[in-house]
C-alpha cells in the first residue's frame, strides 16, 4: 500500500516537472507522450491501491471466521 502511495506522489512530482519544463522552454501547447506516462502511472497505482484494500478486507474477514 505504501509503495502505491509513493508511486502516486512520484507521478504527480514528475507531471509537475514536465509541465514546468514545457513552460520554461516556451513550447506551450505541445505536450508530448512524456506527459501521459506519469498520468498512466498514477491511474494504475490508484487501481492497485483499490484492489489491495479490497484483498486486505477479504483476508481480514476470513481471519474472523477461524
Amino acid at each position: 500500500m505504501s509503495l502505491s502511495y509513493v508511486a502516486i506522489l512520484a507521478g504527480f512530482v514528475l507531471m509537475g516537472t514536465v509541465a514546468y519544463l514545457q513552460v520554461s522552454t516556451d513550447s506551450i501547447g505541445t505536450y508530448s507522450v512524456g506527459m501521459a506516462m506519469p498520468l498512466a502511472g498514477i491511474l494504475f497505482s490508484l487501481l492497485a491501491t483499490v484492489f489491495i484494500k479490497k484483498d486486505d478486507k477479504l483476508v481480514r474477514s476470513m481471519d474472523r471466521l477461524r
